[in-house]
């Protein structure tokens, strides 16, 4: 078993960063948390040793960040989302400076991974089923005020077509995608 490691989760007020979180606790690694919430969730787990309140996800923001990494020993960085990949790999260069390993990709390689509509174009082309898309017009949401969207100005994400959403109330064969059930209160 390789020896424990320093791991400083990013992006902690996610359900993906409390999986990480426990799961890396789980293999003996010493863990640590960084959210922009004061009470993130996976700063609650009992593999948590200690969390950073991110004052706000800038590059500002996460130099202080790296000044506590280092002072806690940590030794690799693992953000969740897009805007940490990118605001990680922006100082790349301070975070191996600080002896911190930064886990994910550059920005090329992000990039290319956080554009859905190449994504969806890979997935088809390997014969996976897709749900019907159509590609997000500017006017339906700006880049800037969407959170899932890390990059502003990139390409815009998809979004499923009315087509699918009428589709909830005729009948479907098992051919086609499943429709979205709604749950209604008190059934």
């Amino acid at each position: 078993m390789p020896s424990p490691e320093r791991v400083l989760v990013l992006d902690g007020q996610t359900t993906q960063g409390l999986a990480c979180v426990r799961s890396l606790g789980r293999a003996g690694h010493t863990v640590y948390v960084a959210s922009p919430l004061r009470r993130p969730l996976a700063a609650w787990s009992r593999y948590c040793r200690a969390h950073f309140r991110l004052g706000d996800e800038t590059i500002v923001g996460f130099a202080a960040l790296r000044a506590w990494a280092r002072t806690q020993g940590v030794g690799i960085v693992l953000p969740q989302r897009e805007r940490s990949c990118l605001l990680c790999d922006a100082e790349r260069d301070q975070w191996e400076a600080a002896g911190i390993v930064v886990g994910c990709g550059r920005e090329d390689m992000l990039l290319r991974a956080f554009d859905k509509g190449r994504t969806l174009e890979h997935a088809a082309a390997c014969g996976l089923r897709i749900p019907p898309t159509r590609p997000r017009r500017r006017s339906d949401t700006p880049a800037s005020s969407n959170p899932g969207s890390a990059i502003s100005g990139s390409a815009a994400g998809f979004r499923p077509t009315t087509e699918r959403a009428t589709c909830r109330t005729r009948r479907r064969s098992r051919l086609e995608w499943p429709p979205v059930v709604a749950a209604r209160r008190g059934r």
